[in-house]
């Protein structure tokens, strides 16, 4: 999963995956490192305006990622199967106006988020 690493929803994000994944099924990057500028499209990590969730050759983004790695993790985050019900277009639309306004209401970083000695094995380098 690819996130902006200055952005603290998105490290809150991060931090309550790795609360959560105690398998530490998903890894992490951020859209800024050199990680994502190798494997991801740049039309993609250009605007960081959304999570990214890279699984095999498939990308996944905006709400998509979201409830993908939600459902992911299993037990009752299967839940969150249940907003599938909803057209994309929709759930996208609240994702990017949420998107939008991250900085405002959640703050920025002066630079991107380091892994800790904890948690290095679950970023990609």
């Amino acid at each position: 999963m690819f996130f902006d690493g200055v952005c603290g929803l998105c490290n809150g994000l991060i931090n309550f995956l790795f609360f959560i994944d105690k398998n530490s099924y998903f890894k992490v990057a951020t859209l800024q490192g050199d990680f994502a500028k190798e494997n991801l499209p740049r039309v993609i990590i250009v605007p960081l305006d959304t999570i990214v969730l890279l699984v095999g050759e498939k990308v996944y983004t905006q709400s998509d990622a979201v409830l993908r790695v939600l459902i992911g993790l299993g037990g009752p985050w299967q839940i969150f199967r249940l907003f599938y019900v909803f057209p994309n277009g929709l759930r996208d639309f609240i994702y990017l106006s949420i998107s939008k306004n991250r900085y405002k209401i959640f703050g920025k970083k002066d630079t991107c988020r380091l892994p800790t000695a904890d948690d290095q094995s679950r970023f990609y380098r």
